[in-house]
């Protein structure tokens, strides 16, 4: 199994608990700023000062195995790591997103990142799995070979990717609500071969990102955002994929002009791409006109999620779109934003305060998290005792092994409403 989840130290060695280890500094070093954390926050947590874990980082000095053992526990790594003569291939997270400047990333803090290795687990045990199962899964580059060229056209071809997944966009109108729709699109994306997860990221800022991988490519959804905005993320990580590179999906347009000019014209492509799919520049004008005849209305808040509902996009794709056809100007569709931005915010800030956010089932959530690919790979492997129970709880992210039967049941009673 995979040492990014699995491994300790303790089977490797139990020194004398007052016993100073000669570890790789290096690693120390990375371990801490990795997840963008300071010397005095580490100090902090570690009831240490910032002097002790500075002595440590340089090899001056060493931490005791149970000092390691809390080093562990923030940095969120196995001890064995600490010893380790490189940092592992799978912990190496920023080069998974060249197109996000500097500035962006070292803001992200501990959690997110720790999110970022989380999924990147999941893929490599996605391919220890294959093995295991002598399983060849055919690269993702080749599944996408006919859609990729279209994707680096100014005049991006919906009907190409329509194509790709099977989903026409009567289909997509006719869905009974964004629910469905996001449930929908995630059959279609793992039904390519790419892997579709969630979390709660407790970043509202970030809606989603994505890791390239050729075999297998994943796209990670912020499971506090609605259905719709959910969906326009996945296909804005999903243009990502396409060409080839890992990304963040942002709320806030902002950090765009920091990028690289190169980088920069990627995510504009992404959302560009995104926005066109779901929502193609002629029905929308189709749509507005009907609207506007049959219900006698003019731009207003109400038009716009009228229209988000038809499409299960949210009301800043609408209003893009409005944006874009020159309906609205910069400022109205900036104050809009803004708006519907404190309004989601002061809505989650009173549900807390009303005690609703409990999050629900934790299998049933737990289901969701994992996603349906990957969930169905490890009991799979399980069942025909591929892997032992032990093996099973590691690559489920740590549930119990006698909780494997109620997540299993969770997941079906999931799946069979879906028809997954």
């Amino acid at each position: 199994m995979s040492s990014i989840i699995s491994k300790t130290a303790g089977d490797l060695f139990m020194p004398s608990s007052n016993q100073g280890l000669k570890i790789n500094p290096e690693i120390l070093n990375w371990g801490r700023t990795s997840l963008n954390l300071s010397i005095e926050d580490v100090a902090k947590k570690m009831k240490q000062e910032p002097e002790i874990i500075q002595e440590w980082e340089s090899g001056s000095n060493h931490p005791t195995y149970v000092q390691l053992e809390n080093l562990s526990n923030i940095y969120k790594i196995p001890v064995a790591v600490f010893l380790f003569p490189e940092i592992p291939e799978a912990y190496k997270i920023r080069s998974s997103f060249r197109t996000l400047p500097d500035s962006a990333y070292e803001k992200l803090d501990a959690h997110m990142i720790q999110l970022f290795r989380n999924q990147k687990a999941i893929q490599e045990n996605m391919k220890e799995l294959d093995e295991i199962s002598n399983k060849n899964e055919a690269a993702f580059s080749d599944k996408i070979e006919n859609i990729r060229a279209g994707f680096q056209k100014k005049d991006f071809d919906c009907d190409s990717l329509r194509s790709f997944f099977s989903i026409s966009l009567e289909q997509q109108k006719s869905w009974k609500d964004s629910k469905e729709a996001l449930e929908r699109w995630i059959f279609a994306f793992e039904s390519k071969g790419i892997l579709v997860t969630r979390d709660a990221f407790k970043n509202d800022d970030i809606s989603g990102f994505c890791l390239y991988d050729d075999v297998y490519p994943l796209i990670c959804l912020n499971n506090s955002h609605t259905e719709n905005r959910c969906i326009f993320t996945l296909f804005h990580e999903f243009a990502h994929l396409v060409m080839q590179t890992g990304g963040i999906a942002e709320r806030a347009d902002y950090y765009i002009e920091e990028l690289q000019p190169d980088d920069r014209e990627i995510e504009i492509m992404c959302n560009k791409i995104a926005g066109k799919f779901l929502v193609p520049d002629d029905d929308f004008e189709k749509e507005v006109r009907r609207l506007q005849r049959d219900a006698k209305i003019g731009f207003c808040e109400e038009f716009v999620f009228e229209l988000a509902d038809i499409y299960h996009v949210s009301g800043e794709v609408i209003l893009r779109k409005f944006l874009d056809f020159d309906i609205i100007t910069p400022e109205i569709y900036n104050q809009l934003v803004l708006k519907w931005s404190n309004y989601a915010k002061n809505k989650k800030e009173d549900k807390k305060d009303e005690g609703k956010d409990s999050g629900g089932n934790y299998f049933s959530t737990k289901a969701v998290y994992l996603g349906d690919t990957y969930l169905k790979t490890v009991l799979s492997a399980y069942h025909e005792n591929k892997i032992t129970d032990m093996d099973a709880s590691l690559y489920l992210g740590g549930v119990k092994t006698d909780n494997i039967p109620k997540l299993e049941e969770a997941a079906v009673k999931r799946w069979s409403k879906w028809n997954k």
